[in-house]
């Protein structure tokens, strides 16, 4: 054995790991600050990583025969992966040593096939880990930002989502952090080894055997995993109600790997589509009740008796006062259950309107709106808002003693606007804070005419459009892959909808949302759906403006600048996004401009709210503090004044149409939690979001609805409803006609008011996850199979089912 070095080699080792040093002496503060108790020893770590890098740059061991060689640059070979197993989780917030064994050769072996797979490839040890590891690196990077961002880890169907994540992703501020500087310490680390070592030197037949090898492994370990199910019965699978706990608790490419196995949807247990229409028929005829509003009240009386430990909805129930709002005007009619369904018609695809060229007219004109809110809602600022005692003052929102001139009883076909509002949701339902004033103050106190509770979403921190399937459609993402995106993955042809059912009834239909068309795919999407117009930021702001900001790299500046000499006068955007104001000051534009001879139909997706807190605006002032905590949450207090803006808004859009002769319904909804700072989360939650119980857990997918008409109509909190139930209580609390699915779903609720993709509760308030053993299994399950035949037996698709008239 002989060490062999030169000059230049060792003059190259000692720079850069004095370059190394220095990178991590310039961010030493970062270790220190850490509330990790290891972090000295992790940083003395990581300096003799630097120093063991210098070296293997520096030094070279000659063994004189090639047999040592190829001994010790093949175990070298497999004990890399190890290091790149730990540069991907110290990215996952995870060191290997927390792993399980079970965990660690999980990963050890999933990392072993790629090298084995490279190296059958190229031939060669050190081409496999320069090729490898830089990939690896990017991997890494991109699950870390993507979970820092969304609060959700990255899996194999967000590749499909890259277009529309890369419109958001200039949004956001990027900061370095400790697990950037271990992962690029390591990354530097494997690729002097990937250049020091070397393959082996082999006649043909032993390199024909390493090669064999190395293939029987990766075929064998593929077939077990894809094969079988060995691995999953193991316990190694993805937790599909918690991603992000399964990737901190076994590793993320592991995970990211064996999810992969779940891409693609099979059939049901015992699917048969002759049974489909028996299932559906069945449920109507053995519900005591259709009605979802009668349903959700006797939820409402056992939820308010049950005592259970972590009851955060029934506190919020109490500050609605609950116990005053009766219902008592809810009567269900006959032509609401048409089980005499035919054929209807499609939309070819989005026709140009005039609503596109009203859009830009209007802010060629400009106008007079304001992102301010209005004086007529005051908060006290005298005392904080606490979210546990505070009582919202009904006396005080004038639409609680707005008198409607519309009969009620002669109402047939009302406007319908639905509004998903882009993360709204009240984060009192994890637990009591205090703020310097309310940020809901009129959502807390609207009650007349209303209807409004705790709606359950399938998503958190992101993935909107999710949210907005099951409300379109009244189907259940948790019947679908893990982390799949229906918009991106499921809908190619010809899709049932709410779309499609007013449709029927003579309604048209918009879609509007004030950001790119192309986001979620909606611009496929839509036509599917039915729409018949869809309004896009490409509609109401001039294209060159998009065109010069998306070349800017999304410059929020040279926006503002563009916007304000384009359309003088006019408060287009409210930091980065269109605000809600001026959101729903298009909505009324709309509705002026509709085609009078149809009921007015229109879905809107907001931009206001969506994530991205850490950055200051100067067109946004933040009025909402928390006042209940000694830790200052910068991205809390940035969401709760941006929700505020976004009550006074709606404020604004109900007034204008109480003063609407016409009968209108307006039904917003949030599509999921903000990602905010998780100290915040724990502090509200009083746990460990690595340690939530089914009821914490399920607390952080539920976000506020609101159902209001300018006429009579019933009044009451709903304290669970699943998001795929929510466009059936829509059509019943309407009047208009529902498919034979929009009463099965309804049958449903009086049984399970919550379907998501954390598990599901009862009408007794028991929740349980889809692991649990319970009766209600052949309910879900037929559920599934009713949802399969809708949305992928096109051959056998009962259609009588999920359409009215002709279809």
């Amino acid at each position: 054995m002989k060490i062999i070095h030169s000059k230049k080699s060792i003059i190259t080792g000692i720079s850069i790991a004095i370059i190394m040093s220095f990178f991590l002496l310039f961010n030493v503060d970062f270790f220190f600050a850490s509330k990790n108790p290891y972090s000295l020893i992790l940083l003395i770590s990581l300096f003799l990583v630097t120093i063991l890098t210098g070296l293997l740059i520096s030094f070279k061991i000659d063994f004189k025969k090639d047999k040592n060689t190829n001994i010790v640059n093949s175990v070298f070979f497999v004990i890399l992966p190890i290091a790149s197993m730990q540069m991907i989780e110290a990215l996952n917030n995870v060191f290997i040593y927390d792993f399980s064994p079970r965990s660690f050769i999980g990963n050890y072996v999933v990392y072993l096939l790629f090298y084995f797979l490279l190296f059958i490839l190229t031939s060669s040890f050190k081409i496999s880990i320069l090729i490898l590891n830089p990939l690896f690196l990017i991997f890494g990077l991109i699950n870390y930002f993507v979970e820092m961002f969304r609060g959700s880890p990255f899996v194999p169907m967000d590749i499909l989502s890259l277009t529309t994540a890369k419109s958001v992703a200039g949004t956001y501020t990027y900061t370095l952090s400790i697990n950037i500087i271990v992962a690029f310490i390591l990354f530097i680390f494997l690729m002097a080894a990937g250049i020091k070592i070397n393959s082996p030197v082999l006649s043909l037949k032993p390199k024909f055997f390493a090669k064999g090898f190395a293939l029987f492994f990766i075929v064998t370990v593929l077939g077990v995993f894809y094969g079988t199910n060995t691995i999953a019965n193991l316990g190694i699978k993805p937790d599909f109600w918690n991603q992000l706990r399964g990737y901190q608790n076994s590793g993320a490419l592991l995970n990211f790997c064996i999810n992969t196995k779940y891409l693609f949807v099979t059939k049901p247990s015992g699917y048969n589509s002759d049974e489909i229409e028996n299932i559906v028929t069945d449920s109507i005829d053995s519900s005591d009740d259709l009605s979802i509003l009668d349903s959700s009240q006797k939820t409402n009386d056992t939820t308010q008796t049950d005592n259970t430990e972590n009851n955060n909805q029934q506190t919020k129930a109490d500050n609605y006062d609950n116990n005053q709002i009766i219902v008592n005007k809810y009567e269900k009619k006959n032509n609401n259950q048409t089980t005499n369904l035919a054929k209807c018609s499609i939309a070819g695809g989005i026709k140009n309107t005039a609503l596109d060229a009203f859009s830009k007219d209007k802010l060629d004109k400009g106008s007079t709106s304001t992102n301010e809110p209005s004086d007529e809602i005051s908060a006290d600022n005298s005392d904080n808002y606490n979210t546990a005692t505070a009582k919202p003052d009904v006396t005080s929102n004038p639409l609680n003693s707005f008198e409607s001139k519309i009969d009620s009883a002669s109402v047939t076909n009302p406007n319908i606007i639905c509004i998903m509002n882009e993360s709204l949701s009240d984060l009192s339902v994890l637990g009591d804070f205090t703020t310097n004033e309310d940020y809901m103050p009129f959502i807390h106190s609207l009650e007349k005419n209303t209807i409004k509770g705790n709606l359950y979403v399938p998503v958190n921190g992101a993935g909107t459009s999710n949210t907005e399937y099951e409300f379109l459609t009244g189907n259940s993402i948790s019947f679908l892959p893990a982390g799949c995106n229906v918009y991106q993955s499921y809908i190619k042809s010809e899709t049932s909808s709410l779309v499609s059912t007013l449709e029927a009834q003579g309604y048209s239909s918009t879609a509007f949302h004030p950001y790119y068309a192309s986001g979620w795919n909606r611009d496929k999407v839509y036509p599917y759906m039915g729409f018949d117009n869809f309004i896009s930021i490409e509609s109401i702001i001039d294209n060159s403006i998009l065109e010069s900001y998306e070349k800017s790299n999304y410059n929020i500046f040279l926006f503002q600048n563009m916007l304000s000499r384009h359309y003088p006068g006019e408060d287009i955007l409210l930091r980065r996004y269109v605000s809600d104001s001026y959101d729903f000051q298009l909505i009324e534009d709309y509705y002026n401009n509709r085609d009078t001879s149809k009921p007015f139909f229109l879905f809107n997706v907001t931009m206001q709210n969506h994530g991205g807190y850490a950055m200051t605006y100067s067109n946004f002032i933040q009025k909402i503090q928390i006042t209940s905590s000694n830790n200052e949450y910068a991205l809390a207090n940035q969401y709760l004044s941006l929700v505020k803006e976004s009550d006074t808004a709606f404020k604004e859009l109900l007034t204008y149409f109480s003063n609407i002769n016409e009968p209108t319904i307006i039904c917003m909804f949030g599509d999921h939690q903000p990602y905010i700072e998780d100290t915040f989360l724990e502090e509200l939650l009083g746990n460990s979001l690595d340690s939530l119980s089914n009821e914490q857990l399920q607390s952080r997918y539920i976000t506020p609805f609101i159902i209001w008409a300018n006429y009579d109509i019933p009044e009451a909190t709903i304290d669970k409803i699943s998001s795929n139930y929510l466009s059936t209580l829509l059509l019943q609390i309407s009047g208009v006609k529902m498919t034979e699915y929009n009463q099965y779903v309804a049958s449903l609720y009086s049984k399970l008011p919550v379907i998501d993709t954390v598990g599901y509760i009862d009408a007794n308030n028991n929740y349980y996850s889809y692991d649990d053993k319970t009766d209600y299994k052949d309910i879900l399950l037929n559920y599934k199979k009713v949802q399969y035949n809708g949305m992928f037996d096109e051959d056998n698709k009962k259609k009588s089912i999920f359409y009215l008239n002709n279809k």
